[in-house]
């Protein structure tokens, strides 16, 4: 822009230059506006909505050196933006370095997110010399980059000394035996870091002993994310080891790492003394119901654990007859309890629904995928006249069909604590969905449903939308993957004009030809569909 353009500009009113900025993006204002002269970036920076600038979002865009150089000018003085997003970029050249001087002196950022940069070790040194001297800076994400060792080391050597960064995200950085004693090096010597992400690094046993050997001094971390590594049962040894005695951390996230049964033995004996540890994620491992012995038998005496995702691990249904003791003892405080694909069937949901019934402390179940037919719906069915305190259910895709639907529906008529119910794919057609609209007829608790890939047709969705008519409570409902026509859409789309609660609607397009598409966009003005 040239100087005499700049003085056009400048000689209209401050209300219609807001008005122009009205139209442009936060990327455009950012990186042009501001940076045309210091009289615009006044004005610039009373606009109204550039005062809501707090988080500032720059994806796709590879930035070049002038780019860079022009973000890095404005974040010299920025006093809003306490998040910077920089995602999918790559940085060219001295770009980087232009950036990382801006930070070393800004004094609002809180949050740099610089994943999938293609940051090598040339650009992870200039991050090191961020966090050596940057006060406010609280959270760096680097995940999916390529430093090698030495860029690690360069990061590592920074957090020793660093005194105000307590989250640090490094997924998918090809970490090794080498790398990881530099981590550990961090665990030993930092005292703020409190949230480590080290998934999907391909993390064995050996580099899993050495970030133990950090954590058993470390006093300060209190989520630990190791998803997506191959540690296996002598990796989860080490692990177990650094943490026997530990008192400060409260979620360790293991999902998929090859840990078998001897591994849950040897994690089984940190819940001896445990009194920090709420949520403990195995989900996607291969424990089986012996794991699930060690563990539970751990459990036994434990009051810290709330929250157990044992999703995909094979227990069947010994595993849940051994989880089904310690539902029962209800000075286990576990609240959330995941045992999707497991191969728990009619005969493992027995004993679990006896315990579910006498439980108070849990409020999220996920049983989805366990093969549990009508007969196992009536199971829970039964546990549920009791149970006061279950809030989420999710019985997806167990085949229970329209007869464990009507199981399931009388029960909740009169239950006053299940807000969230998933029912998809369990075929339940017309004649189980006829059911579920008589819950919702009567039922003045529920408030999202699902009901996706249940072969409904037309005259299931007819009863749907006259229930809709009376409920006044259900705000998310799923229909997706069903088979609504014509006239099933032209009912529903009726029915929601005269529904006040129902804010969210997932339906599937793709399958509904144009008029049906169309009865369904009725409803979308007041409706997130």
């Amino acid at each position: 822009m040239s100087d005499k353009k700049d003085l056009c500009l400048l000689a209209l009113p401050i209300e219609v230059i807001f008005h122009i900025l009205d139209e442009l993006d936060e990327f455009t204002i950012t990186f042009y506006v501001r940076n045309v002269c210091t009289q615009l970036k006044t004005i610039t920076d009373t606009y109204y909505e550039y005062q809501s600038f707090t988080e500032l979002a720059i994806e796709h865009r590879n930035l070049d050196e002038e780019k860079m150089q022009f973000l890095a000018q404005s974040l010299k003085d920025n006093t809003l933006v306490k998040t910077l997003i920089l995602a999918w970029n790559r940085f060219y050249g001295v770009g980087i370095q232009y950036l990382t001087d801006a930070i070393k002196i800004n004094r609002t950022l809180t949050t740099l997110d610089f994943r999938s940069n293609a940051i090598g070790n040339h650009e992870a040194q200039s991050i090191g010399n961020i966090l050596l001297v940057n006060t406010t800076l609280m959270t760096l994400h680097l995940h999916t980059n390529e430093m090698s060792n030495r860029g690690i080391h360069y990061l590592a050597n920074a957090l020793e000394h660093n005194t105000t960064l307590t989250t640090l995200s490094l997924y998918n950085n090809k970490i090794n035996i080498q790398s990881s004693t530099y981590l550990a090096n961090v665990l030993q010597n930092n005292t703020t870091i409190t949230m480590l992400y080290l998934c999907n690094n391909k993390l064995g046993a050996q580099e899993t002993k050495h970030l133990a050997d950090g954590l058993k001094t470390n006093r300060t971390v209190q989520e630990l994310h190791i998803v997506d590594n191959e540690i296996n049962n002598l990796g989860t040894k080490y692990l177990a080891d650094a943490l026997e005695n530990n008192s400060t951390l409260t979620i360790l996230d293991l999902e998929n790492n090859s840990i078998r049964d001897e591994g849950i033995q040897y994690l089984a004996k940190i819940f001896k003394n445990n009194t920090t540890l709420t949520t403990l994620d195995l989900g996607n491992n291969t424990i089986g119901f012996n794991g699930i012995k060690y563990l539970t038998d751990s459990l036994q005496e434990d009051t810290a654990l709330s929250i157990l995702n044992l999703y995909n691990n094979y227990i069947g249904s010994t595993g849940a007859r051994y989880l089904a003791k310690i539902l029962r003892i209800n000075k286990v405080k576990l609240t959330v309890l995941h045992l999707g694909s497991n191969h728990i069937g009619i005969e493992g949901i027995s004993d679990l629904a006896i315990a579910i019934g006498n439980n108070t402390t849990l409020t999220s179940l996920n049983l989805e995928r366990n093969q549990l037919l009508s007969e196992g719906a009536k199971y829970l069915a039964d546990a549920l006249k009791t149970n006061t305190t279950l809030s989420t259910l999710n019985l997806e895709a167990n085949c229970i069909a329209s007869d464990g639907v009507q199981y399931l529906t009388n029960t909740l008529r009169n239950n006053q604590s299940i807000i969230t119910l998933n029912l998809a794919r369990n075929v339940i057609g017309d004649q189980g969905t006829q059911y579920v609209a008589n819950l919702l007829e009567n039922n003045s608790t529920l408030v999202t449903l699902h009901l996706g890939e249940n072969n409904i047709g037309d005259a299931g969705i007819e009863c749907l939308a006259q229930a809709l008519k009376i409920n006044n409570t259900l705000t998310t409902l799923t229909l997706d993957h069903n088979r609504i026509q014509f006239q099933g859409a032209f009912d529903f789309a009726n029915a929601l004009q005269n529904n006040k609660t129902l804010k969210s609607l997932d339906l599937d397009y793709k399958e509904m030809v144009a008029e049906e598409a169309q009865y369904f966009a009725r409803t979308s003005r007041k409706i997130k569909v």
